[in-house]
């Protein structure tokens, strides 16, 4: 599903929803099943604005272990948090490697 998940949108409305407190939204990265992107009334509490871009040669090595992170994936940002990285065979290395690869 896509709890934890934000997604970019352009705000529609600010007003005039089937609830008070409600915007409009049309999702960039979303669609409906026949390709028009997806437009939605939304709580205003679930709008904010894009996290900031990562610093050019930041590592997410330098994170402690158990944080709250937000990760771009899929056209959406997911909340997670930093855990240490298995250790991985040579031939799984190369299988994630190729996994991520297939998501760029």
């Amino acid at each position: 599903g896509f709890k934890g998940s934000w997604y970019a949108a352009t705000l529609l409305a600010a007003e005039g929803g089937p609830e008070p407190g409600m915007v409009q939204l049309r999702y960039a990265a979303l669609e409906e099943t026949d390709g028009v992107p997806l437009v939605e009334w939304q709580p205003r509490a679930c709008v904010r604005p894009a996290p900031p871009l990562v610093a050019e040669g930041a590592s997410l090595s330098e994170l402690p272990e158990g944080l709250p992170v937000q990760m771009h994936f899929n056209d959406g940002w997911w909340e997670c948090a930093v855990s240490e990285a298995p250790v991985l065979s040579k031939k799984e290395e190369k299988e994630r490697k190729k996994k991520l690869a297939a998501h760029e």
